[in-house]
């Protein structure tokens, strides 16, 4: 039988994004040559190399012309590139260019910085519960998602 505290752990997620933006708010808002949906359109064609319009549309729950008009973007800012099925001319398929590699890794690094400065503010005791904390709750929402 499953636990009673769903709710608590409800209320705690839907909490979350709150006290997360509290906590590092300046450091997660994104830089303005890319909206946060298509940061996660390069991160999972990043994890994946190369997706079709279809599978994005699918992995972010939107329709797929609105997948279209955020890969355009990435597109023109030379942050991705498209390529078409060589048996299927219809199926159009989407990739990183070395400039969009190149961008998740300096924004990725920006952000480890920044979060580093942050965390000078916690005691060596408190740091390790937060590392542990954040291990759990990243291995179980990992394991949310693989239950899908």
């Amino acid at each position: 039988m499953k636990s009673n505290h769903s709710t608590e752990i409800a209320d705690f997620v839907f909490s979350l994004k709150h006290l997360l933006y509290k906590a590092f708010g300046k450091i997660l808002q994104f830089d303005s040559k890319i909206t946060p949906v298509a940061f996660y359109i390069m991160l999972q064609l990043k994890d994946k190399q190369i997706l079709s319009m279809t599978e994005l549309s699918k992995k972010l729950g939107i329709p797929k012309p609105n997948v279209t008009v955020l890969a355009d973007k990435l597109i023109e800012k030379k942050f991705a590139e498209r390529i078409h099925d060589n048996r299927d001319r219809r199926m159009v398929m989407i990739k990183l260019t070395k400039k969009g590699y190149d961008f998740l890794d300096s924004t990725k690094k920006s952000y480890q910085i920044q979060i580093k400065n942050k965390l000078l503010a916690l005691s060596e005791k408190e740091m390790k519960q937060f590392a542990d904390a954040i291990l759990i709750v990243r291995n179980t929402l990992t394991s949310l998602r693989t239950n899908e």
